[in-house]
């Protein structure tokens, strides 16, 4: 079984609403973590296998950035999400629509708050995220043994 990894736009450069001083960029991020996936021997899963089947447990990571006077405050948070189907429960959203399942987290959220120098940031939260996803690697091989 494989991973699909999701980035939650809104922190990265050239996202609609993000700090224009940013220094982060989405497609580094989700580098780092899929070659730490693949180097781990975890599959990861496209977009377009995702799409076909949704079934496939997410990987979702989130980095929320402002810049002020050359200091970064940033929030990380790492988990895993899995959407379940539940034949004995029905969940009904506001809209009406009714649905027998849910998401739900599988592996807790890793994660932290903290303030570096703007022209170190890029570096020093992709090290945070770095050491994140080396948990999830750990823990995912520790559920899934490879035979």
């Amino acid at each position: 079984m494989g991973v699909y990894v999701l980035l939650e736009s809104g922190g990265y450069r050239g996202d609609k609403g993000a700090d224009p001083d940013t220094p982060l960029i989405e497609a580094e991020f989700r580098t780092l973590v899929e070659l730490k996936l693949r180097q781990s021997g975890i599959q990861v899963v496209g977009v377009q296998d995702h799409l076909a089947d949704p079934y496939y447990p997410r990987l979702y990571l989130q980095v929320n950035n402002m810049v002020k006077n050359g200091l970064m405050f940033y929030s990380i948070s790492l988990s895993l999400k899995q959407w379940c189907k539940s034949p004995t429960a029905s969940i009904k959203t506001a809209e009406g629509i009714s649905s027998t399942g849910g998401y739900f987290e599988p592996w807790g959220s890793a994660g932290s708050i903290g303030t570096i120098g703007k022209y170190i940031a890029c570096e020093g939260i992709k090290e945070d995220v770095g050491g994140y996803v080396d948990q999830f690697c750990n823990d995912w091989l520790t559920a899934n043994p490879k035979n």
